[in-house]
């Protein structure tokens, strides 16, 4: 949508342009915009047509909803299906995943009032929420490349304690549970 949105920019620009330096400009703006915008529509079409294919064999069900409220515990369960050749019938699988959510020191200037409690309340809510979509968009990811790499699904653990980094934080291989890496 990005390059959709830059594409209509720049060709506006070019529509608004009148003196004819600045119409060479403005058009090879929009010539560059319209190949990223091509170039977009053909990725997305590539990666339809591979997940359409893969859709044959497995499936990750990656509409979680959030909670209501969250806590400093974190759990949530990512179900899934496979099978191994189009005629099988469809075998279920699901892995929880756990965290601890650990808050991050605030080192920009302090405010000039004191927050209130409810605003307090309020950011932590929404940082926990952040580590939860970020820890719930990169489990759905990892499940999908376990699948993908044909590995066994009925080899993967019930549950999953997410790994940190070494400053106790989330990075890319929180979630990746089949591997000892971080």
């Amino acid at each position: 949508s990005q390059q959709y949105s830059n594409f209509q920019r720049d060709l506006t620009a070019y529509r608004e342009a009148k003196a004819n330096r600045k119409r060479e400009e403005t058009g090879e703006r929009a010539r560059r915009s319209g190949n990223r915008l091509s170039a977009a529509v053909e990725q997305m079409k590539h990666q339809l047509t591979t997940e359409a294919a893969e859709g044959q064999f497995f499936f990750v069900d990656d509409q979680l909803s959030p909670l209501l409220s969250f806590s400093d515990r974190l759990r949530f369960v990512v179900h899934y299906r496979w099978r191994k050749a189009v005629d099988d019938e469809w075998n279920r699988g699901s892995i929880e995943f756990v965290h601890t959510v650990r808050p991050r020191p605030v080192y920009t200037m302090p405010p000039k009032r004191k927050p209130t409690a409810a605003k307090l309340r309020e950011q932590e809510q929404n940082d926990r929420y952040d580590a939860w979509k970020s820890l719930t968009d990169g489990a759905c990811q990892h499940v999908r490349d376990y699948l993908r790499e044909g590995k066994d699904p009925a080899a993967r653990p019930a549950s999953f304690a997410v790994k940190t980094d070494g400053q106790g934080y989330l990075n890319n291989f929180s979630t990746r549970f089949w591997s000892a890496e971080i």
